[in-house]
């Protein structure tokens, strides 16, 4: 999630299989409610933003994605737990590289970013994200649905 009051440059990847795609589930820690967005994390500096999208797959999900494609880039200004965040977020779309996002559907990934936080893979439709889940960045739910 970053350090609070420093800027994070973050790179994320929607994870499609024909209408569907691959999201990270989180429970917001300040009021237990499920909140939504695409797999990534943080850029290492050197790094572009896809080669830490690979990056973060191959670690939470141990896995390796097919051509990654840019299509998008959101500031993300946001409060949690009395903290002020910020994100630069570049947000990538890949399709999976000989594996199918169905296997993921409820795994918890082990980089969840805290206590009472946990991170859960969750296959949504992209009919599905047309506002009816909470999605950030926001903004993002709008590139999901051009998908």
């Amino acid at each position: 999630m970053g350090v609070p009051g420093v800027i994070r440059a973050t790179a994320f990847c929607f994870v499609q299989e024909e209408d569907r795609l691959l999201f990270a589930r989180f429970i917001d820690p300040d009021d237990g409610s499920h909140y939504y967005r695409p797999l990534g994390g943080g850029i290492n500096f050197g790094e572009t933003g896809e080669e830490a999208v690979r990056r973060e797959l191959r670690e939470e999900l141990g896995v390796e994605l097919a051509a990654v494609r840019f299509i998008g880039f959101f500031e993300n200004l946001f409060e949690m737990r009395n903290e002020q965040y910020h994100e630069l977020c570049l947000v990538f779309v890949a399709e999976p590289d000989g594996w199918s996002i169905d296997r993921f559907d409820g795994f918890a990934i082990p980089e969840s970013v805290g206590p009472g936080s946990e991170e859960t893979a969750i296959i949504r439709s992209v009919s599905e994200i047309n506002g009816a889940i909470p999605l950030y960045p926001e903004g993002v739910s709008e590139l999901a649905t051009r998908l």
